[in-house]
């Protein structure tokens, strides 16, 4: 795991169990329904329970989804954003 090496670096002696990441946080308050996760290209999704979908450059996936997972900004875009902005605005402004 990358953090333990950099915790190390710091002169910080840690185990991985003793690490709890954002996205650790994050997957353990999802509630059920589909999510659209913004991740690394890289990042398989395995640890997601549930249904969820990745979002890149598909405007209707942005607008099928119940809620964002922001994991990473790696493979954002401008053009992501908007679409993001634009789904937000039209289909999950409350009521």
């Amino acid at each position: 795991m990358g953090a333990i090496q950099k915790f190390q670096r710091l002169g910080l002696k840690v185990e991985d169990h003793e690490i709890i990441t954002s996205r650790d946080a994050a997957l353990a308050a999802l509630t059920l329904g589909i999510w659209g996760a913004i991740a690394a290209d890289e990042d398989s999704l395995a640890d997601i329970d549930g249904e969820v979908v990745r979002l890149v450059d598909d405007e209707a996936m942005y607008d099928r989804v119940d809620g964002f997972l922001f994991l990473s900004s790696a493979a954002w875009t401008d053009q992501r954003q908007s679409l993001l902005a634009s789904s937000l605005v039209t289909i999950h402004a409350p009521s």
